[in-house]
């Protein structure tokens, strides 16, 4: 996870996590002898900031992989050389925004491609990029935003 710039997807912001990690995390650690970041998770376990929390301990990896002259892949134990990965693409002001981006995104070869939906932007949005890229792998995100009593509408999905 990573804190944002204002506690819209959590509580948290960049400036909030910076404060508990000077204020409280880093104390919690300074003067122990960590043998492992492995260490800092069990170190941290009581401290409510995720966001902090986690700062701390990739910084700590990626020491870790330094020191020991190893990939921060192969530390953790990896065996693949490459990570397929995919974009998730945000609402968009209208269709022909959001193809224009979804052409540049699947054009980068990625694994997969997942649209942010909501009410009233969702089947014809889904839709149409369905049908300008048929080949690609699609999924949606809604944050929540439908309810139970939008079951119905929610199944027209299978048909696209």
């Amino acid at each position: 996870m990573t804190a944002s710039e204002g506690p819209f997807y959590n509580s948290e912001t960049g400036d909030t996590a910076w404060l508990i990690i000077r204020g409280f995390l880093v104390p919690l650690i300074l003067g122990k002898e960590v043998g492992s970041a492995s260490e800092i998770p069990g170190i941290l376990r009581h401290s409510g900031s995720r966001d902090g929390r986690a700062g701390i301990e990739n910084a700590l990896w990626d020491i870790e992989a330094q020191q020991k002259n190893l990939s921060l892949s192969q530390l953790l134990g990896g065996t693949q050389s490459e990570i397929k990965c995919g974009v998730s693409l945000g609402l968009q002001a209208t269709p022909e925004v959001l193809l224009e981006k979804v052409a540049v995104e699947a054009s980068r070869r990625l694994s997969g491609i997942k649209l942010k939906v909501k009410p009233g932007k969702d089947l014809e949005v889904v839709r149409a990029v369905r049908n300008a890229h048929p080949g690609i792998l699609l999924s949606v995100d809604a944050n929540s935003a439908y309810t139970l009593a939008e079951l119905e509408h929610l199944k027209r999905f299978d048909e696209i």
